[in-house]
């Protein structure tokens, strides 16, 4: 079977005529050169032998809980692939299965993986850190075939320390972590922006003041209301190049909602803008094009976005000399598809044009820099993060992280 090269993402389905799917063909998506994004449902537990081979734009795949083993040469030539994780339900990494991914800069492993096989890591010319979610003496007893370059640092949680009689309340992100280069290493940005610190052109701006159609006072998420808007919408914005639906405090959504709307809005792009407001202010918006979310998945996708999340937020400050804002999704594990952000930070004491993004997995108390994430801040103020696709925590900071 060849692969169809004009395909860009790929959902694949939860069940198929009624039959839970368990795995991928071997080489389903082998030379899928145009293939950018791809989402694995709950079930899988095995991604086979060269299922992605060579799919040189392959920049976000997200792998679920189910997946137990990933094949030989299964992401080999994966040139777009910046830094992935591995679920903790994974036991084996087959031969080859990551080899030649030539921009992969991080990888996370996790305790449940017993085997490594050879070559699995082999030119990976921009690896530096993997992050072990284990202790060193846990990774010695890895059976490891592969060999890893001097140049890549393995950092691993702490071994057994010592009780403390008073143990600190806040979790304590790894010490020994090592951010990725920074943007003057070309991490960040993109062709189009204006500097190579991911700083981009501005696309949108919000508007201080709450919408007045408030979604979550009138009810309107469900599939109907949500037609009735976006036919709405898409009539008001006439020719314009795109249509938006905006609410305003909703907490959550179903997919079968964003679907409809979709469909609803025929062939004008649609873009949902969801605003949590206070005091009639919105402190942030969450952008969502239905077009990219999967069909499968969740039923309902949660929408709430918090600010500075205390807990967070005391956490890195007291450990990192960073000035540090944090943006927290009450959606774990992303939607699906890329979404926006706008969020009202104080960036008063950061060089806006020099920030760094963190994702920080609270499961994991793990954090690691996002790699080529664009940005801007409008003239209202609001920082814009574009494509996110894993979603958790995000930390913002103006330089790499440094411990106190």
């Amino acid at each position: 079977m060849r692969c169809d090269v004009s395909v860009t993402s790929a959902n694949i389905p939860r069940e198929v005529n009624g039959v839970r799917v368990g795995t991928i063909a071997y080489g389903a998506f082998l030379g899928c050169t145009s293939l950018t994004s791809v989402t694995i449902p709950d079930g899988v537990v095995e991604i086979p032998d060269g299922a992605f081979d060579s799919c040189t734009s392959l920049t976000s795949i997200t792998i679920p809980d189910s997946v137990t083993s990933i094949g030989n040469y299964a992401f080999e030539n994966c040139t777009s692939l910046t830094n992935i994780t591995i679920p903790g339900s994974v036991t084996n990494i087959g031969g080859y299965a990551f080899a030649y991914c030539t921009n992969l800069a991080n990888i996370i492993i996790p305790d449940s993986v017993t085997k490594i096989g050879e070559e699995a890591f082999s030119g990976c010319t921009n690896l530096t850190d993997i992050y072990y979610i284990g202790t060193k003496e846990e990774w010695d007893n890895v059976n490891i075939a592969a060999e890893i370059s001097e140049n890549v640092v393995i950092h691993y949680q702490n071994s057994n320390p010592s009780p403390d009689p008073k143990p600190d309340p806040d979790p304590k992100p790894d010490p020994d972590l090592k951010p990725n280069p920074g943007p003057d290493s070309g991490s960040s940005g993109s062709e189009d922006n204006d500097s190579e610190h991911g700083w981009w052109e501005e696309r949108d701006t919000v508007d201080r003041r709450a919408a007045s159609n408030n979604a979550s006072d009138n009810g309107r998420t469900g599939v109907g209301s949500v037609n009735r808007l976006t036919q709405e919408a898409v009539r008001k914005a006439g020719q314009a190049a795109s249509a938006s639906v905006r609410m305003s405090n909703v907490n959550t959504i179903g997919r079968d909602a964003l679907q409809a709307a979709n469909k609803a809005a025929g062939d004008k792009p649609l873009v949902f803008h969801f605003d949590q407001t206070k005091k009639g202010v919105v402190e942030s918006r969450l952008y969502i094009n239905p077009a990219v979310i999967p069909e499968q998945g969740e039923k309902k996708l949660s929408l709430k976005v918090t600010l500075n999340e205390k807990s967070i937020k005391n956490t890195f400050e007291k450990y990192y000399d960073n000035e540090i804002q944090t943006v927290t999704f009450a959606q774990k594990g992303g939607f699906g598809g890329p979404v926006e952000v706008a969020a009202q930070l104080d960036l008063s004491r950061m060089n806006p044009k020099t920030l760094y993004f963190y994702h920080y997995d609270s499961k994991t108390n793990s954090f690691y820099q996002m790699s080529n994430t664009r940005y801007f801040v409008d003239v209202n103020g609001y920082l814009h993060i574009q494509g996110i696709t894993n979603t958790d925590s995000l930390i913002v900071t103006d330089r790499p992280m440094q411990k106190r």
